[in-house]
């Protein structure tokens, strides 16, 4: 009697592990198919919401305008020198004598050029300013949502352009507000 006890008990035992194993590994399994097939957190964001609401945006455009207007008034100022400079050769320009009439002709169509090819070349210099501000924006722009994804914990923030890449997103993915908040919150510094 005392064999047929011991059987029994290894029985016991072996169906014991045999299911207490079984379970470990429909749980190892499940829990690692929910990690694979999990519904990644995603988001949106209005981009020209972002670049007309965002305050580094506003500043940097401000600071661009105020070059710009800068360069202009320079520009203004040496035309209307110029100008005022050809209205006084064309009224004295009867009495001169032909090669000095021809000396200054020659001066002030160089004055001109010279000036048009410095409004040119402020005109470049304004596109290129406009450009880096933009990149550098858009930089900022860029890094503070992925930072803000990252902390939030999401797997994708898309951004939509009027040009149609997400044609559509429920309400409530929709982050705009949130994102311009902290965005606006750390360019000033808060």
């Amino acid at each position: 009697m005392s064999s047929f006890n011991k059987v029994d008990f290894n029985k016991n035992i072996f169906w014991s592990v045999f299911i207490s194993l079984f379970l470990i590994s429909v749980i190892s399994l499940s829990f690692s198919l929910y990690l694979f097939i999990r519904t990644p957190k995603i988001a949106y964001v209005y981009n020209s919401r972002i670049l007309s609401e965002y305050k580094g945006v506003k500043e940097s455009s401000k600071a661009y305008e105020q070059k710009v207007k800068a360069w202009q008034a320079n520009i203004d100022t040496l035309g209307a020198g110029l100008a005022h400079e050809i209205k006084i050769f064309k009224q004295e320009s009867s009495r001169l004598p032909s090669n000095e009439r021809r000396n200054r002709e020659d001066a002030l169509r160089k004055r001109e050029q010279e000036l048009l090819n410095y409004k040119a070349a402020l005109e470049e210099k304004a596109d290129e300013e406009k450009e880096l501000m933009g990149a550098s924006v858009l930089n900022q722009i860029n890094s503070y949502i992925l930072e803000y994804g990252k902390r939030s914990g999401y797997d994708y923030i898309f951004g939509v352009a009027e040009n149609g890449n997400l044609l559509y997103g429920r309400e409530g993915d929709d982050i705009t507000d949130e994102v311009l908040k902290v965005l606006n919150a750390k360019y000033s510094g808060k």
